[in-house]
Order: structure tokens, then sequence, then C-alpha cells
């Protein structure tokens, strides 16, 4: 993972920047075996993501597209992400770019915890997962 997480670093001001998206992409990816096969799309096992129907009836039919419908949640994969930032920021030295599009977690009571483990609006999951996670081909 961290070599993979290094290929897609960037270098600024003598320090390696790794986005957020990359991270998220290694565990989406890495971890899918492991969920149940409950749910698929493109033959990857989903996981914690749940058909929305509210979703599939506000786009027309010839809009729709496998997976539209889709709502993730990866509370799991959220937590692990969160737990890897601040080990790989001081062992390896690297800093992570984009934590505050993350999904915050607001259970998250576990002693100390990553600064920007705060509730956000914005559900960027739904892009990390469909837009960086699986190609619609």
């Amino acid at each position: 993972m961290s070599d993979f997480l290094e290929k897609e670093s960037r270098e600024f001001e003598g320090k390696t920047v790794v986005p957020i998206v990359a991270l998220w992409h290694a565990l989406i990816t890495g971890l899918s075996v492991i969920w149940p096969s409950r749910l698929s799309l493109v033959g990857i096992s989903l996981g914690d993501v749940w058909p929305c129907t509210s979703l599939k009836n506000s786009l027309p039919k010839d809009k729709f597209e496998e997976g539209d419908d889709l709502v993730p949640f990866h509370k799991l994969t959220g937590w692990t992400t969160y737990s890897l930032i601040e080990p790989m920021e001081k062992i390896l030295g690297w800093k992570f770019d984009g934590i505050d599009d993350m999904t915050g977690l607001p259970e998250y009571r576990n002693g100390e915890h990553h600064p920007s483990c705060q509730p956000r609006f914005a559900c960027v999951v739904v892009a990390l997962v469909f837009g960086v996670g699986f190609s619609r081909s």
C-alpha cells in the first residue's frame, strides 16, 4: 500500500504529499474482498452500500446507469482511513491532502484522533467510491 501511495503522491516544499483519495482508494479496493457479496457493481463486492429507491426514481429512466441508486456508508473503512493517517504522517513524514473532504465520524471517541475528524456537510465518499474506486466502462 505504501508503494501505491508514494506513486500517487507529489513533493511540495520537501515533503511527500499524498491525496487522501489515494488512501481511500487503496483501502476501499483492498478491503472489497472481505465484504459479504450481498451487493456488487462491475464485479466488485461493495460492502456497506445500500440501494436508495428515491435516487433511482429521481433520474429519468434514459439517464439512469447501474449504481446511480447506491448510497455508500463505509463506516469501518472511514475509521481505518482516519486511523492510518496519523501514524503514516508521523512515521513516514508524509502529509495527507484533502482530509477535510472526508466524511466526519461523530462517534469517533477512542482517545486522541486526527484534528480533522469533525462532522462534514458534504458526503465526499460518493465521489471517492464512484469516481476513483470504480470505472464505468
